[in-house]
């Protein structure tokens, strides 16, 4: 569908004054809790390193969505999160508080 300029300018506008005014709240914000997935500077990461796991069919995927009323992608973070959660808990021995 066609979207008038108008309504494109108006929406770029508010994205921009959005990140401006997130922008300026950024420096008053507490610190992110130390991990071991946080490091000075990207370029300090040296080899990369990869993880495999069994494949989940996508048929189960959408069995679990349906079943919960989410999305396939609500399920994959959820896994995710769930990896990152077992991955930290294990190597940092604990998961910072108000995360799940």
């Amino acid at each position: 569908p066609h979207i008038p300029v108008h309504k494109k300018y108006l929406h770029h506008a508010r994205v921009f004054l959005q990140g401006v005014f997130e922008g300026m709240f950024l420096p008053l914000m507490p610190g992110d809790t130390r991990t071991s997935l946080k490091v000075e500077s990207p370029v300090k990461l040296g080899k990369k390193t990869a993880a495999l796991c069994p494949t989940i069919p996508l048929q189960k995927i959408k069995e679990i969505k349906d079943a919960t009323g989410c999305t396939v992608n609500d399920v994959l973070f959820a896994c995710l999160a769930g990896v990152l959660r077992r991955y930290l808990l294990k190597v940092d021995g604990f998961v910072a508080p108000g995360t799940t």
